[in-house]
């Protein structure tokens, strides 16, 4: 039977920790979950949620022993992690839901194939502070195309990252070209910051800027979406709200199959029975 095992960093995460973990531990056989110094209740929320998934210190840190969060460095210290594992792996964000339609996913896996499921932003038209799935998913009115920028599925190990982890570059461990395909029955879908629109999500956006430089070791590091001021954060929140109000509400649709809007329903409907006791 394929494994599957879900890899992500946090720092302060426990605005969107318990609808992440909730989601992913019905897809994921286990996770780990880098640690970036946390001092809220991030921690404590995964040993709740998924008590045995494993939460590991980073070791990417400043010399006075600050965590710091450094893209290259941080690809580098999940790289490292993942040559640990056997079966497919998949590194989120905890602002991205890896949404799957085919119950039966595990069989359709194929070895040495690198599997890019279509990425696809959420926004919503009002302000919404979701603490549950189903909030989550109700403050949603439509979803964008992020332009390519999606999560690889795969199996290689060791796998090399392109830089922002959208993409596997070089050869298989075999010597072979990369195979890339896309699943039918995958979507990643992300948060677009600063959606959902609330004081709570605002400041988890502001305060990611603690731990990255905007130049590190002379070099800029990037994450410049997230030295915006409060400000700019707001207007974005208000032509988000405007592009929402503009297009179709996803749940006055009756969806395509194959689509992202199918997904959402998809998705909300899973959530809807899980939650009357009904296995997912």
């Amino acid at each position: 039977m394929v494994r599957l095992t879900l890899l992500s960093h946090m720092r302060n995460e426990e605005a969107l920790l318990p609808m992440w973990l909730a989601h992913h531990k019905t897809i994921f056989d286990h996770g780990i979950i880098v640690d970036y110094d946390s001092t809220d209740r991030s921690r404590e929320i995964i040993r709740e949620i998924c008590p045995t998934w494993e939460v590991r210190p980073t070791t990417v840190r400043r010399e006075n022993g600050d965590a710091v969060f450094v893209p290259w460095f941080t690809d580098k210290e999940l790289q490292r992690i993942e040559k640990e594992l056997d079966g497919f792996k998949q590194i989120l964000n905890t602002t991205e839901f890896l949404v799957v339609t085919d119950p039966n996913i595990k069989e359709t896996l194929k070895s040495t194939v690198i599997y890019t499921p279509t990425g696809w932003e959420m926004i919503g038209r009002a302000p919404a502070d979701p603490t549950e799935l189903l909030e989550l998913l109700d403050a949603v009115s439509c979803v964008e195309s992020t332009g390519g920028r999606s999560r690889v599925l795969h199996d290689q190990k060791p796998a090399c990252y392109q830089a922002g982890r959208h993409a596997l570059r070089g050869r298989t461990a075999t010597g072979a070209r990369m195979k890339y395909t896309y699943h039918p029955a995958m979507f990643v879908f992300h948060l677009c910051t600063p959606f959902p629109y609330s004081e709570r999500f605002y400041m988890r956006a502001l305060g990611v800027k603690d731990i990255l430089p905007r130049v590190y070791a002379g070099r800029v590091t990037g994450g410049r979406q997230h030295f915006k001021s409060r400000e700019l954060f707001e207007e974005c929140a208000a032509e988000q709200q405007k592009r929402a109000a503009d297009a179709p509400n996803v749940w006055d649709m009756t969806p395509e199959p194959g689509t992202p809007e199918q997904a959402l329903h998809y998705w909300r409907a899973m959530v809807v029975a899980n939650q009357d006791g009904s296995c997912l």
